[in-house]
C-alpha cells in the first residue's frame, strides 16, 4: 500500500480540497462503506485514484463509460499495473487477473461477478461512480447487482454521485456514511429563457440586448447547444452553419468514432465555439464549455426500436446536461439555459432550476436476481435466496410468493432445478439457465430462444434478426438483408439503404448487437449439445468477422483484416498456404485495384512469418 504522499506526488497533485481531505480520513480511519454526494469538478475521480491505489488487496473502480475507465487506467498505469476489463460482457475473458487494481464498467463487473472467477475473492474495495445511472432502465440491474453481492460478501463500498435523491434512503441500504459537498468549485448560473429575458429559480428576470448565442460570443466564450433528436441537431446545425461557417460543429451518436474523437479534439483546442448536439454528450465528458443551451426538454420514447412518443427530461438528466457548463480548469462560472417557447413552458421549467433530485428507481426483476444469484453460488435453498434478496435495494421488501412465483416459471422454462434434500427444497441452474446467465440474457430472451429450440428447421440469420434485443436497435430497419449482405461482404455505408433515416452508425450498432445475440444462440445450442451448434458457431463468426464461412480462415491471418480477406477470397484463395505458394501472382492482383496495392506489404509480411 502506498503512502498518501507519494500517491500525489505520483499523479502530481499539489493539495486536496477539503471534501477530498474528509473522505479520505473516513476511508483511512475506519471500515464504513461511504457515499459521496458532490457536484460535478470536485475532484471525485482523483479519490477514486486515490482509494484503489490505498486499498487493501485487489481494488476495483467501476464506471458507467469505458471512456472514463480509460482516462483512470492511464493514469493509474503510470504508478503500477492496472487491468482494464471493458471488453464485451458475453466473452469469458477476464479469468486470470493479477493486478492488484482492476477498472471496468457496470455491465462487465456483473459479467466478471456470474461467472465468479477465483480472483474476486481478493478483492477487498470497490468505487462504484455515477450511482444516479441505477435510474437507468438499461444500467440499473448491472449497479444494483453489482452492490448486493458486494454487501452480501463483505466488501467495503465506495458509491458516488452527483445527482441523486433520497439520499438517507441509499445510504441505508448500503450502511454507508454520507459525505456530500454542496458548493460546486465552479459555480453555475442557471436560467429559463422566454423571448428575449433570462429568468433565474427565484424569478429574478435578467433582459437580454442581443441574442443569446451573440452574448456568449461577443465574451470570448463557447456554447454547447443540445438538441433532442438527431434529425433537430442536424437542421439547427445547417441553419447556424450559414451564419457563424467554421466556428460551428455538429456532434451526436449517428457519427462515426473517428469524426466524434475529432469533434471533441475540436473542442478541446477552441477551435470552435459553437456545438449542437444531442444527448450523446451529456454525461460524464469533460469539456471546456461555458454556456449549454437546451432547446427542448421532451425526449424521444423508443420502444422495440421504434419511436413511440416523447417523455419529459427528468431533473437528474437536466441536471448531468447542465453540469457540462463550467468546468474546472476552464472557467470560473458557467451558465445553462432551458429555452421556453411560452409563458406556461417558462413556470413550468423553473422547477428544474431547483435543488430537487428524483428519487433512484431500480429495475432489478426477481427474474434476474435469481439467474445471477445461483450463477455466483451454484446451488442455494429457497430461505437463502430470501435472505439474500434483503441486500437488494429494489427487491428487499418483496413477498415470498412472488419469488416463488418466479422459480416457478423458471423451473417451467427450464432454466433452474429444484430438489428436495434434508428436509430443504434446493435449486440450481441448468444448462440452458447458465448460457443465459453468462451470455448477459434476459426473461424476454429466455422465453424467445426456449420456443425457438422447439422449431425443427433452423434459419440462424432469420433467429438473430428477430430476437428482442435485436429488434430494439433495428430503428425499423430490415435486420436480415443488413444480416446477409454484412457476411457477404458488403460495407455498412451500403448496407443504410435497409432502413428509413438510418446511419452508418446504426448498421455497425445492429451488427454489434447480431454478433451478441448470435454468440449467445450458439453458446445456448453448445449447451445443450444441440445438432445445429456448429452451424451456430459459423453464424456467429460470420457476423463477428462480417466474412463468408469459407473466409474465416483468412481473416483470422495476421494482419488481414476484413477487406483485404475479402479480395482475397473472390480471388480464389481461402488458406495461407494458397497465399503464399502463388504469392507472385496475388500482388500482381492486389497491384491493380487501387486501395489493395497499398496493402501489398501485408501479404509479403505474412508469407515470411512462419505461423
Amino acid at each position: 500500500m502506498y503512502r498518501l504522499e507519494d500517491i500525489l506526488s505520483k499523479l502530481q497533485i499539489k493539495s486536496l480540497n477539503d471534501f477530498q481531505k474528509q473522505v479520505l480520513n473516513v476511508f483511512l480511519n475506519s471500515n464504513k462503506n461511504i457515499l459521496l454526494i458532490a457536484p460535478t469538478g470536485i475532484g471525485k475521480t482523483t479519490i477514486a485514484e486515490i482509494i484503489v491505489l490505498m486499498s487493501e488487496n485487489k481494488s476495483v473502480y467501476i464506471s458507467p463509460l469505458r471512456a472514463l475507465s480509460y482516462q483512470v487506467y492511464n493514469e493509474l498505469s503510470q504508478i503500477e499495473p492496472v487491468r482494464l476489463a471493458t471488453g464485451d460482457v458475453y466473452i469469458d475473458d477476464q479469468e486470470e487477473v493479477e493486478e492488484r487494481i482492476i477498472m471496468t464498467t457496470y455491465e462487465k463487473m456483473d459479467s466478471m461477478i456470474r461467472r465468479n472467477y477465483d480472483w474476486l475473492n481478493q478483492v477487498s474495495t470497490i468505487f462504484l461512480d455515477e450511482l444516479h445511472n441505477m435510474r437507468d432502465p438499461k444500467r440499473s440491474e448491472a449497479i444494483e447487482l453489482i452492490l448486493e453481492g458486494a454487501l452480501e460478501k463483505g466488501k467495503r463500498i465506495i458509491t458516488a454521485s452527483a445527482t441523486i435523491g433520497e439520499i438517507e434512503r441509499i445510504a441505508e441500504w448500503l450502511n454507508a456514511e454520507i459525505i456530500r459537498a454542496d458548493k460546486r468549485p465552479v459555480p453555475l448560473f442557471e436560467y429559463v429563457k422566454y423571448g428575449n429575458k433570462l429568468i433565474d429559480k427565484n424569478g429574478k428576470v435578467i433582459e437580454l440586448k442581443k441574442d443569446l448565442i451573440e452574448y456568449i460570443l461577443d465574451k470570448g466564450k463557447n456554447i454547447l447547444i443540445f438538441e433532442n433528436t438527431r434529425k433537430r441537431a442536424e437542421s439547427e446545425y445547417d441553419r447556424l452553419k450559414l451564419i457563424y461557417k467554421d466556428k460551428v460543429i455538429l456532434f451526436h451518436g449517428g457519427l462515426s468514432r473517428e469524426e466524434r474523437e475529432e469533434a471533441l479534439q475540436k473542442i478541446i483546442r477552441g477551435e470552435v465555439k459553437i456545438v449542437v448536439s444531442t444527448t450523446a454528450l451529456g454525461q460524464g465528458v469533460n469539456l471546456p464549455i461555458y454556456c449549454v443551451l437546451l432547446k427542448e426538454m421532451e425526449l424521444p420514447q423508443v420502444e422495440n426500436g421504434r419511436f413511440v412518443g416523447w417523455r419529459r427530461m427528468s431533473i437528474n438528466e437536466y441536471k448531468q446536461i447542465a453540469g457540462r457548463a463550467g468546468r474546472p480548469r476552464f472557467d470560473k462560472e458557467g451558465i445553462a439555459v432551458i429555452e421556453a417557447k411560452s409563458e406556461y413552458q417558462a413556470k413550468l421549467f423553473t422547477n428544474y432550476l431547483k435543488d430537487n433530485y428524483e428519487s433512484i428507481k431500480s429495475y432489478l426483476t426477481p427474474f434476474k436476481f435469481i439467474l445471477v444469484h445461483l450463477s455466483r453460488n451454484e446451488t442455494e435453498t429457497e430461505n437463502e435466496l430470501l435472505n439474500a434478496i434483503k441486500y437488494t435495494y429494489t427487491l428487499r421488501n418483496i413477498e415470498p410468493r412472488e419469488i416463488k412465483l418466479t422459480l416457478d416459471k423458471m423451473t417451467d422454462l427450464e432454466i433452474i432445478t429444484e430438489y428436495n434434500a434434508n428436509g430443504e427444497k434446493y435449486y440450481s441452474l441448468l444448462p440452458f439457465g447458465r448460457a443465459l446467465s453468462y451470455s448477459y440474457l434476459d426473461l424476454e430472451d429466455a422465453e424467445y430462444y426456449r420456443a425457438v429450440l422447439k422449431m425443427d428447421n433452423f434459419d440462424i440469420i432469420h433467429i438473430i434478426a428477430n430476437s428482442p434485443k435485436v429488434i430494439e436497435v433495428s430503428r425499423g430497419a430490415d435486420v436480415e438483408g443488413i444480416l446477409r449482405d454484412w457476411v457477404h461482404g458488403k460495407d455498412p455505408k451500403e448496407l443504410v439503404k435497409y432502413g428509413t433515416n438510418i446511419t452508418e452508425k446504426d448498421v455497425k450498432n445492429i451488427i454489434d448487437v447480431s454478433t451478441w445475440q448470435s454468440y449467445s444462440f450458439y453458446a445456448i445450442l453448445k449447451a445443450l449439445n444441440h445438432k445445429e451448434t456448429n452451424n451456430a458457431l459459423f453464424t456467429w463468426l460470420e457476423i463477428e468477422s462480417g466474412v463468408p464461412k469459407n473466409a474465416l480462415n483468412l481473416v483470422k491471418l495476421k494482419g488481414v483484416g476484413r477487406k483485404l480477406a475479402l479480395f482475397l477470397y473472390q480471388h480464389g484463395y481461402s488458406t495461407k498456404k494458397e497465399i503464399c505458394s502463388d504469392i507472385q501472382n496475388v500482388i500482381n492482383i492486389m497491384e491493380k485495384d487501387e486501395e489493395m496495392k497499398k496493402q501489398t506489404w501485408r501479404i509479403k509480411e505474412l508469407c515470411k512469418s512462419k505461423k
